[in-house]
């Protein structure tokens, strides 16, 4: 179920964004492939934040050479998910709870503007159908209580809302910002719970969406992503996680 929704939302979201759901591996270079490999050590834990890394030493790990190594972690410096120290290497950045709260709270503005803009300048019907079907997706998971199905869900009913709003520069900041929280999605993921009110908020926003009502979709998304926040945080905090 779970799966069947991901294809083809990864095969929307690469007609949407007008580049190849998969790149080649020979038109990958060094730079990119250092990058995007740290990365996604970065967001699994492998390279655990908190911790100091040396550039030969990734490098080694990496089994390339310096220089490509070096132009990666300039780019995920500028991402916000590394620190780099002249002479003493890289240091996986921490986000604290503060640090993440303000976050969420641009996440929650620039969303629910994804969310009135979809619904004053309407919403292509493939991109509502896709829409629809996270939102099933996430109440069949409910009702058989597979959590890692309603995160699936969940997390692309609000990658498909801010795609298909229509303001490139908006999506590009969201899609930055949900990069930068990969990590805490990752280390939360087997915390969380499901819930029924995530997916009642949901079908609130597709209704206003449907009525063309803005600046009820713009209040619905805005209030949902403020307690889907609250929500985690405090799941953070209880759990110790002040430092993620």
């Amino acid at each position: 179920m779970a799966s069947h929704m991901k294809h083809q939302i990864n095969i929307h979201l690469a007609a949407t964004l007008k580049r190849p759901a998969k790149l080649r591996d020979a038109t990958v270079n060094a730079t990119d492939h250092a990058y995007a490999e740290l990365k996604r050590r970065i967001n699994c834990n492998e390279l655990a934040a908190g911790h100091s890394f040396m550039q030969d030493e990734l490098a080694a790990m990496l089994k390339i050479s310096r220089t490509p190594t070096r132009e990666a972690l300039i780019r995920l410096a500028e991402d916000g998910l590394v620190e780099i120290r002249p002479r003493h290497g890289i240091l996986i950045r921490c986000f604290s709870i503060d640090e993440l709260a303000g976050v969420y709270e641009v996440l929650a503005m620039l969303e629910a503007q994804a969310a009135r803009r979809l619904a004053e300048h309407g919403v292509a019907p493939d991109g509502l159908a896709l829409m629809e079907l996270a939102h099933r997706t996430m109440e069949q998971a409910l009702e058989h209580r597979e959590l890692a199905a309603w995160i699936d869900g969940d997390e692309a009913f609000h990658k498909i809302l801010v795609s298909e709003c229509g303001n490139e520069p908006l999506r590009k900041i969201v899609h930055g910002l949900w990069d930068r929280m990969r990590r805490v999605r990752h280390v939360t993921r087997s915390l969380r719970t499901l819930s029924a009110a995530s997916n009642r908020d949901h079908a609130a926003i597709l209704q206003a969406i449907r009525q063309r009502d803005g600046q009820k979709a713009f209040d619905l998304h805005f209030q949902h992503r403020t307690r889907s926040a609250a929500t985690m945080l405090e799941l953070l905090s209880r759990n110790n996680l002040l430092d993620v």
